[in-house]
Formats: C-alpha cells, structure tokens, sequence
C-alpha cells in the first residue's frame, strides 16, 4: 500500500473529500483498516486520498467479483432510503452482470429505486435526477409513471441533459449557443440573426416526439440582447433553418410585459405569420398542444388553469422535434433564458 491510504493521514485541501459511493463501498467489502480514515473524511472533495482507495476498491473487486457484487447488493438491501442514489451506477453495472447476482435483483432493484423516491425531498434535486435517470434505463414505462408520482413535484438535476435530449444550433450563427440542465431548468444561451421570415437562426434544445403530444413548461426569463430576442417552445418538422414550425415564442414588449404570440412557417422556406398577440409578465407558464394537424398555443399563470392564445394547423409529419428555442435575433451575441420544465414534462 502506498503512502497515500496510511489510515491515519490526515487528508490536505488537496484531497478535498472521499465520495459517499466509495465509503460505502469500502464498508462493503470490511476494509476495516481504512474504516476510521474514510468515516473521517466522508465529506471531503475528490484528492489523492480518494483516487487511491477507489483504485485499491477496484482491484479487489476485480479479484474477486461475486464477493464485491454480493456485498454491495447486501448493503444497498439494508441502505437508508435517502443513500441509494449514490448506489445506483454501481447497482447499474452489476445489473449488466445478471450471474454476479440472485435471479431476484432486477425486482429488488425495483423496489429499492421505489423506496428511495419516496423518501427524497422536493429540494434533493441531484438525488432526484440519478434516481430518474436509472429509471429510464430499465425502459418500463409504467414503471416510470409510478416513479415520477412518487417523485412528486420538486427540481430535477442531471449530469449532462436529460436522457433523450440534444441540442443545436439551427441556421447560420456566429456563435455557438449551449444549453446546461440545472435544478429542472434548462439554460439555453442561443445566437441567430432571427426567428422570422422564412429561415430561422436559433439554438434549440430538443427530443423527439410523435402523435398528439402536450408540452408544458415554465418560463422564468429571458436575459435579451435585441427588441426582438425570442425564447419558447417550438414543434418543428426538421432542424433545417427554413422548416416548417410552430412555436410559442416571447419577446421584449413594453411596460405591460413581454409579448407572447404563436409563431408558424407552413412549408419549407416559407413565409411567417404571428397569432394571438398578447402581453404577460414573466415568469410565465406556457405550453404547446398538438391534435391532429392543429397546435394550439396556451398560457397559465399557476400551470393549472390554462387560457388559449392561439391555433394553427400545421403539417410536422408523423414524427418532428419538440423542444426550446432561443433566437437573439443579433447573430453575434448570445441571448439566454431560463426555462423550467416538469418531471414529467421531459419524457
């Protein structure tokens, strides 16, 4: 052993704090020599201390698998609700590996994801995030719905976007926009010279969608660089600049608020038209209905009662983006929003 694991050091400002995962996982294994160092610094940061009992964990694992792997599915069984989601990318990969486990894991699994989303608080957003995200990977959707009830509402944080997610710039930008997901908000940063005309210039954070859709969100404000910056929502045919959309999209009013209108392109590279003009305060909750061919546009101050702004029949084809959209309408400067969006809301 290095110099580096001495049980009794004392770890430097360097060595911050020993991650959760790997103090539990070396509680699992019954590497008491190190008990006393790693309940001390439990709360640190990431330091050489760290790395080198999380490399020594690794190669004992390593050694001897079906140990590693039955201890740490012992101690997760007997984990306080409120620590299995520092457990689960570990719980994950042992998933992968169905003879490092007993044939009841993947219900097991199940109900310790359950048991730990009905303990977490609204406010635990990280916690929140890692246990919906290995949710998703098990691909069973009623078992999602039953996760995010449990869930209830409260923020949502992931490493990264969400699972099913990506972002773009659409048109020709001077700048690259970017997108971060924090505490169930996206940050859209977009540049574009407009979202108007018959080619837009926007970044565009979005997933997939088909059918009848509902799309909902809440959006805080909006940091303009021009009169006619815009940010919302947008259901678009493709990502090509001049694509057929139908966007619920404000901008800079005056001192009644920011002006909101439902915005279409009815074919490619065709002409823009606006509907339903009307001025609101931020924040705002808006949302986007598809039906058939028509997309209805729709405004709430609570997200629960819900007034009409606008309809349009557009054509998106069986399948088009949905998502948000931020256009600076100044193709060198970046504009930003924040927009919030439910749990269950992004999937």
């Amino acid at each position: 052993m290095s110099a580096t694991l001495d049980p009794g050091k004392d770890v430097t400002e360097d060595d911050a704090a020993i991650a959760v995962t790997v103090v539990e996982l070396a509680q699992a294994m019954n590497i008491d020599v190190y008990a006393a160092a790693l309940k001390r610094h439990q709360h640190s940061n990431a330091g050489s201390l760290r790395d080198g009992i999380s490399n020594y964990l690794i190669t004992e694992a390593k050694k001897d698998p079906h140990r590693h792997a039955q201890a740490l599915w012992d101690m997760s069984l007997a984990a306080a609700p409120e620590s299995i989601s520092n457990l689960l990318p570990a719980l994950g990969d042992l998933l992968g590996q169905p003879d490092l486990l007993p044939d009841t894991a993947k219900d097991e699994f199940r109900s310790l994801i359950l048991r730990s989303a009905e303990a977490l608080g609204a406010e635990q957003s990280e916690q929140r995030g890692a246990i919906f995200a290995a949710t998703l990977e098990l691909g069973d959707d009623p078992f999602t719905q039953r996760v995010m009830q449990s869930l209830g509402p409260g923020s949502t944080d992931m490493e990264g976007l969400p699972p099913g997610w990506s972002a773009s710039d659409i048109g020709d930008v001077e700048v690259a926009g970017s997108t971060e997901f924090n505490e169930g908000a996206f940050v859209i940063r977009g540049a574009g010279d407009n979202f108007w005309g018959s080619k837009d210039g926007a970044h565009m954070v979005w997933r997939k969608a088909e059918g009848n859709v509902t799309f909902r969100t809440k959006l805080r404000n909006i940091e303009a660089v021009h009169d006619f910056t815009k940010a919302g929502i947008s259901f678009r045919r493709s990502l090509d600049a001049g694509s057929p959309h139908a966007s619920l999209l404000a901008s800079p009013g005056n001192e009644e608020g920011y002006r909101f209108v439902l915005g279409t392109r009815d074919e490619f590279d065709g002409s823009s038209n606006n509907d339903g003009s009307t001025y609101l305060r931020l924040p705002k909750w808006i949302q986007l209905r598809r039906l058939g061919e028509e997309v209805i546009a729709e405004v709430s101050s609570d997200g629960e009662e819900w007034k009409e702004l606008a309809r349009r029949s557009i054509d998106l084809g069986e399948e088009f983006y949905l998502g948000l959209v931020v256009s600076a309408r100044r193709s060198g400067k970046l504009a930003e929003a924040t927009i919030e969006v439910p749990l269950d809301a992004l999937f």
